[in-house]
């Protein structure tokens, strides 16, 4: 089989075995799909991460199923198959038609995310990349969760944590480096 052709049956094989065994952790449905489809020839070898190749396609693939809405990942490590994920690696599609239709789903999301970057660079700051997105996200979750809400960012539902108790605790121990001049206030 062509390396391609390994990864679609790899990918297939995630989601028969999410289907099987619900919720799944990441290295189990590795694990599995690897004993199902021996890693071939290039594939063996290293990346520039010291993955082997067949297992950065395969994780780059199930990007591709998150996109075309066959599975999801809703926690570091977990995954999940959705129905849609069900109906299109049933053993009598072809590997050719699940790799056309997967193809079409991310094809299809490519595109939308394109449109609603050129709708969104039309109304609003847009970030230059996706480290900046996740800065500003977490930006926005402070300013919600932390100082609207006055709830812990990190531990949710554990306000408080920084209360004025606790601030009248830490100011004592906490004092400015030597060498620094004294802030000025000015009015």
């Amino acid at each position: 089989m062509t390396r391609t052709e390994n990864r679609l049956e790899r990918l297939r094989g995630a989601l028969r075995y999410m289907d099987q065994h619900g919720a799944s952790r990441r290295l189990d449905v590795w694990e599995h799909v690897r004993a199902l489809v021996p890693l071939e020839g290039e594939e063996r070898e290293l990346n520039g991460s010291g993955d082997t190749q067949g297992q950065s396609d395969f994780l780059w693939g199930t990007t591709a199923l998150v996109h075309a809405g066959f599975m999801e990942k809703p926690r570091p490590g977990e995954w999940v198959v959705t129905d849609e994920g069900r109906a299109i690696a049933r053993p009598e599609l072809s590997l050719e038609a699940f790799g056309a239709a997967l193809n079409e789903r991310e094809r299809a999301f490519q595109q939308a995310q394109r449109e609603d970057l050129a709708l969104r660079l039309r109304t609003e700051i847009v970030p230059p990349d996706w480290r900046a997105d996740v800065i500003r996200t977490k930006e926005r979750l402070f300013v919600e969760r932390g100082l609207r809400a006055l709830d812990s960012v990190f531990a949710p539902g554990r306000s408080g944590l920084l209360s004025s108790q606790l601030t009248r605790e830490f100011r004592p121990r906490v004092r400015p480096p030597s060498n620094l001049p004294p802030l000025r206030v000015r009015r």
